[in-house]
């Protein structure tokens, strides 16, 4: 019930602060098995709520522990059962917690729950997706390796924002293709090896580069932005923001190849 409040509540607030806000990929989201979803973290704490009241099924967050036990917020991160993250950049954190924290993220899977993840660990300015870190990778691994859990699924989340500091904006939620988690032979201590882990997290996070908007600079934003306002000018009809979000895509692999074939053309 009081989910249904929070998440009803935000819902409303998105909707009068973004004016117009697209779903796309819900068919990527498996209804019926685990699911850990990766999210790209541009926007601070308006992020997790797109997935909150977007996704097709209700969602845990793990969220960072200093949250927990602020007035307002503690409340509602912990009413959305959402499980705490403990960082070394947080003070006074005790970082050995998270192992209570990943048993507890194995057991809502294998009742068949959700868990949202937002791997790159803090949320930020840079115009493109900053390095991952790996807790989505063990917790995965260790889930379907101990047979606790079976069929899970990651599900990169990317958020696209037109302008995420303006009133009236646009805003994309982009479901991208699954990752199917498959089972390794554990450590003596239960952990996973750690090159299955590196490689899950690299899998993890070329899954999320192919959802965002994903740029190397500020510069390369900019251009490749005025680049798509330009090519689309001509075409009356306002084009969905998962086509924009293309297009921009496209705009920034070719700006790469010619920074690096021709650069000299490209500063002029």
């Amino acid at each position: 019930m009081i989910r249904r409040v929070i998440v009803g509540l935000l819902r409303l607030a998105l909707r009068i602060y973004f004016r117009r806000i697209e779903v796309t990929g819900v068919e990527h989201v498996p209804l019926g098995s685990p699911v850990i979803f990766v999210l790209n973290h541009p926007n601070a704490l308006v992020d997790p709520v797109f997935l909150l009241c977007l996704a097709p099924r209700p969602v845990s967050f793990l969220a960072k522990a200093p949250l927990f036990g602020m007035p307002v917020i503690g409340y509602l991160v912990k009413a959305l059962d959402s499980l705490p993250v403990y960082r070394r950049q947080d003070e006074g954190q005790d970082v050995t917690r998270n192992q209570e924290t990943f048993v507890a993220a194995r057991r809502l899977l294998a009742r068949g729950g959700t868990i949202a993840i937002c791997p790159e660990g803090v949320s930020h300015d840079e115009p493109g997706l900053k390095p991952i870190k790996t807790g989505a990778a063990r917790i995965s691994l260790a889930a379907v390796s101990t047979g606790e859990v079976s069929e899970l699924k990651i599900i990169p989340a990317g958020l696209y924002y037109t302008s995420k500091t303006s009133f009236r904006s646009d805003a994309l939620l982009y479901f991208g293709n699954p990752i199917h988690v498959e089972p390794v032979t554990l450590e003596p201590d239960g952990t996973p090896p750690r090159e299955a882990v590196r490689e899950l997290s690299a899998e993890i996070e070329k899954a999320l580069r192919e959802v965002i908007l994903d740029a190397r600079h500020e510069e390369e934003l900019q251009t490749t932005a005025r680049a798509e306002r330009i090519f689309t000018s001509a075409t009356p009809e306002e084009e969905s923001l998962k086509d924009e979000l293309r297009l921009q895509q496209r705009f920034i692999k070719a700006y790469s190849i010619l920074q690096s074939l021709q650069p000299e053309r490209l500063r002029r």
